[in-house]
């Protein structure tokens, strides 16, 4: 049917290059941490916040009910996350190797990251914005 050394033809390959597993390595580096996270790291400022019987603004019971959704369904949701860093992989490289210019792969690479880094700050700000309250129980 087609020439497979046709230029037009579209690979869904993955590209064999240094940058696209440096990129893809940030990605599945952010988004494993924060999957990571969200199991292990919040359930025990759940456990403190709990044993101080704190009131908790909704941006916290907000994470901690997505670290609970978390914790129930790891393996699938683990699944999912290994199954987008390899589409972001085969995206990745296809972008460097269809476009042009680098413009494409490089806005793909920023917009993941930036995505990814902005999750991992909002649960950084959702677990520490009880702490003033939490020193105040610690200190009476």
């Amino acid at each position: 049917m087609g020439n497979e050394n046709d230029p037009q033809r579209v690979r869904f390959a993955p590209a064999r290059t240094g940058w696209t597993a440096a990129a893809v390595a940030v990605h599945g580096v952010l988004l494993f941490g924060l999957l990571g996270a969200l199991v292990a790291v919040v359930p025990r400022f759940e456990e403190t916040y709990r044993d101080y019987r704190m009131t908790l603004p909704a941006m916290t019971q907000s994470a901690i009910a997505l670290s609970n959704f978390c914790k129930n369904y790891f393996f699938a949701l683990a699944g999912i996350a290994a199954g987008l860093v390899y589409g972001d992989w085969m995206l990745y490289g296809w972008l460097r190797r269809n476009c042009e210019s680098p413009a494409g792969s490089r806005t793909w690479f920023l917009l993941v990251t930036v995505a990814l880094i902005g999750c991992c700050l909002w649960l950084v700000l959702a677990l520490f914005i009880p702490f003033p309250g939490l020193m105040q129980n610690i200190g009476s």
